[in-house]
Parts: structure tokens; C-alpha cells; sequence
């Protein structure tokens, strides 16, 4: 069993929705290290029953062990969202096996996925993830299995941000498992980051982005171990940073000219030149604004993405969008910052309204639990303690000198209370 070969998958597949247990996640995995490039269907892969249950460290090798791992993974489905030819939205609810058939006795089981899983399998061009066997069949966590080809992803980039209700999404977390943030991190995505680091090609670290003092995305920094080669299906080479990046930028490009040899020749060129992150903005100001990609969105500027794109590289139309876009962040930020300013003080003056109501109705209540004799002496203590004017003037009555002298009588209470 060679644990250097590839696994490949469409992105689709990678960010599908799905749970499964370690092994059955290992047994997918090496399943689907056994699809040949050529492969144009699903065979039924024959796996030999020893050799798998050592791959999963399953001490006793027996027919039941192997059946109850089958058994569960039949059962087990995920949901895929992905983009059809025309460009719309498709959502795929599918088995990973179809059927499994072994001759009892014999060492070996052949193996088939569901028929519905070939776009993401087979013949994969574009959109796709690879990597070594061996990088993700040591880890322990099947989610760290995930998290790794998540990220693995987009090693090009070296770095993808996630919403945290997403990511629990991909990595099939139910509702009530780990439902406080803190438990998912402390449970997921730490024990991935140390496991990713001792055992895997890449590591990563990442910063929790929060929306009302909630972590609401995590933007995860993408390390690549320089001593960790790309596997081929026979040797291992080494593909070069700018390679990778290359294929990052086409796969920015819309579907329609992902394929142009003439618009990935105006990216290559533009890329030789000028580095990744030239590239990007331009390509992302031309998905924006073509007709080609957006209609309607420049109507007095022809649909021809490719003159388009050419445009914008030449003249960097995406500079200025850039510095729109921090422009608007920083006007957004504001805004916020003063909506939330705002909030605060709103609360703050609510909560003041509401304890000053409080506190009066305690007032109240003090004063009706004093008898007369009570209600007196605090009479004359109030009065004790007001100034000598204001003294003359509640001994002549004089006009507001009842108000003051209850205002002083509630002010002690307030006192009282407050000690008390």
C-alpha cells in the first residue's frame, strides 16, 4: 500500500457538508487514492482486507470489523453545493458507496463510490485539491483531516478566512456539540493546529474576527514546510510558490474563461511581471465590472472580459478599487463604531432610567414602613442638615421649602439604602 500517492478531489467535494468517523474517513481517503487520472469511471477498487485494516491500525482482522466500518459508511451522507455549467446553484445530497462485493475468503473487497460522486472524482481539470496520502493518514482527528484539506486549498494564497457557523457546517459539528466558541476551539481547532504542525506538509496559525464581541470568521495564516515536496503519483517533486500561485489567479477567473488560453496568457504574462498581488486586484475589478461576469453592471463598456481584463491589467483599474474599497471599509468601520457608541450610551441611559426607578420605588417603600414617629425624626434630621437659609425658610414655609425638605429626606433614604 503506497501511502505516497495522491488523493484528489474537486473543491466542491472538499468544502461539502459531511461527518464521518476517523477511519471512515481514512477508508474515503484511501479509496480515493486508488482513482487513476485516466480513470473516466468508477471501478470497483479492490483494497486487500489485511493491508486496510493495518492501514487502520485495527489489531484484529476479521470480515465483521471491516463490514462494520462499510456498513456505517453506507449509511452516511453529506451535501454538496456547488456551480453547474450554466452557472447556477445545484445542491447534491449523496451516499459516498454505492456497493461493496468480496468473495468470503478471499483477502480483498472491491469497492465503488456512488455514481453521483464522478464531477468530483474523475477527470478533475480545474477546481480540484491534491495531496500525499501519507500527509493526512497519521493525523488522529477527523477533523483535522478536514481542516487540512480545507486549508490545503489554499496554501497559494497562504491564508483563507472561514465563518465560524460555516466551518461547523463543513466539518459536520452538530448544533449542540460545542455549541459555546470557546469548546469549539479548545475541541477543533487547536488540536488540528498541533496536530497539522508535528504530522502534515503545512501548519497554520489564525485570528479570531469578531462582530459584536462575538468570533463570528476565523482567518487562518497558511504555512508551508519548506522541507515537505509535492508528491507525484511515482516521485515526489517540488512545485515552485509562483506555480501555485499561477493556478490561484486562474482560478479567480470566471468559469467561462477559465479555459482561454488567451486570457490565461494575459495572467501569466501580468503575473510574470508583477507579482501575484497586482494580478488579483485586477482580476477581481474585472469580475466586478465586465458585463461579461455582472450584466449590467457597465453597460456603456461592451461584454468582451478578455479586452476587459487586458484593461485593467494594463492601466491597474484595481489599484483605485482598492483604495475605494478601504475608503468605504474605513467610512463602514465609523459608521459602526459610532452606531455602537451610540448603542452604549442608549444602554447606559436606559440602565440609569431603570435604577433611578428602582431606587425611587425603594423609597417609597422605606417611607411606608416608618411610623409617624419615624417619618419625624427623619423630618428634622433632614432639616438639621440643610443650610442655615434654607432652614429659615422651611420655619417660615416659604414657597418650594416642603419640596426641599422632602428631597433632603429622600436623599437620606437613598443613603441608607445604598449602605444597606
Amino acid at each position: 500500500m503506497n501511502k505516497g500517492t495522491l488523493v484528489r478531489k474537486s473543491n466542491y467535494l472538499i468544502e461539502a457538508s459531511y461527518k464521518l468517523s476517523l477511519n471512515e474517513q481514512k477508508f474515503v481517503l484511501l479509496l480515493a487514492s486508488k482513482i487513476k487520472p485516466s480513470d473516466e469511471d468508477f471501478h470497483p477498487y479492490k483494497i486487500s482486507i489485511s493491508d486496510f485494516l493495518n492501514f487502520l491500525e485495527i489489531k484484529t482482522h476479521s470480515y465483521d470489523r471491516l463490514d462494520q466500518i462499510i456498513d456505517t459508511l453506507m449509511g452516511k451522507k453529506m451535501k454538496i453545493s456547488f456551480l453547474d455549467d450554466e452557472g447556477k446553484q445545484n445542491i447534491l445530497n449523496v451516499n459516498w458507496i454505492s456497493s461493496t462485493k468480496y468473495r468470503v475468503g478471499d483477502d480483498s473487497i472491491g469497492i465503488r463510490f456512488d455514481p453521483e460522486l464522478k464531477p468530483f472524482l474523475l477527470q478533475l481539470k480545474k477546481r480540484f485539491t491534491s495531496y500525499r496520502l501519507r500527509d493526512v493518514i497519521q493525523l488522529r482527528s477527523s477533523f483535522s483531516i478536514r481542516i487540512y484539506e480545507l486549508l490545503k486549498q489554499y496554501e497559494g494564497l497562504g491564508e483563507r478566512t472561514i465563518e465560524v457557523q460555516k466551518l461547523r457546517e463543513m466539518l459536520g459539528v452538530e448544533p449542540e456539540q460545542y455549541s459555546l466558541y470557546a469548546n469549539f476551539k479548545m475541541r477543533v481547532i487547536l488540536p488540528a493546529k498541533k496536530e497539522l504542525a508535528e504530522k502534515t506538509d503545512l501548519s497554520f496559525d489564525f485570528e479570531e474576527i469578531k462582530e459584536s464581541h462575538a468570533v463570528k470568521k476565523l482567518r487562518f495564516f497558511i504555512k508551508i514546510k519548506e522541507t515537505a515536496p509535492v508528491a507525484s503519483e511515482t516521485s515526489a517533486v517540488v512545485v515552485s510558490p509562483e506555480v501555485v500561485e499561477l493556478q490561484k489567479l486562474y482560478d479567480h477567473l470566471p468559469d467561462p474563461y477559465r479555459e482561454m488560453l488567451s486570457v490565461k496568457e494575459l495572467v501569466r504574462k501580468a503575473f510574470a511581471e508583477k507579482g501575484f498581488d497586482f494580478v488579483l486586484r485586477n482580476i477581481e475589478y474585472a469580475n466586478e465590472g465586465s458585463n461579461a461576469v455582472n450584466p449590467g453592471a457597465s453597460l456603456g463598456k461592451g461584454s468582451n472580459y478578455r479586452n476587459y481584463l487586458a484593461a485593467s491589467l494594463r492601466k491597474d483599474f484595481g489599484l483605485p478599487r482598492l483604495d475605494d474599497l478601504k475608503i468605504k471599509k474605513a467610512k463602514e468601520d465609523a459608521e459602526k463604531k459610532k452606531a455602537d457608541e451610540e448603542a452604549r450610551e442608549r444602554r447606559k441611559n436606559q440602565e440609569q432610567e431603570q435604577h433611578e426607578k428602582e431606587v425611587s420605588a425603594n423609597i417609597q417603600i422605606y417611607l411606608k414602613n416608618l411610623s409617624p414617629e419615624g417619618i419625624n425624626t427623619l423630618r428634622q434630621e433632614a432639616i438639621d442638615r440643610m443650610s442655615p437659609e434654607k432652614q429659615e425658610l422651611v420655619s417660615k414655609k416659604g414657597l418650594g421649602s416642603e419640596m426641599m425638605v422632602k428631597l433632603a429626606m429622600e436623599s437620606i433614604i437613598r443613603t441608607r439604602i445604598k449602605e444597606i
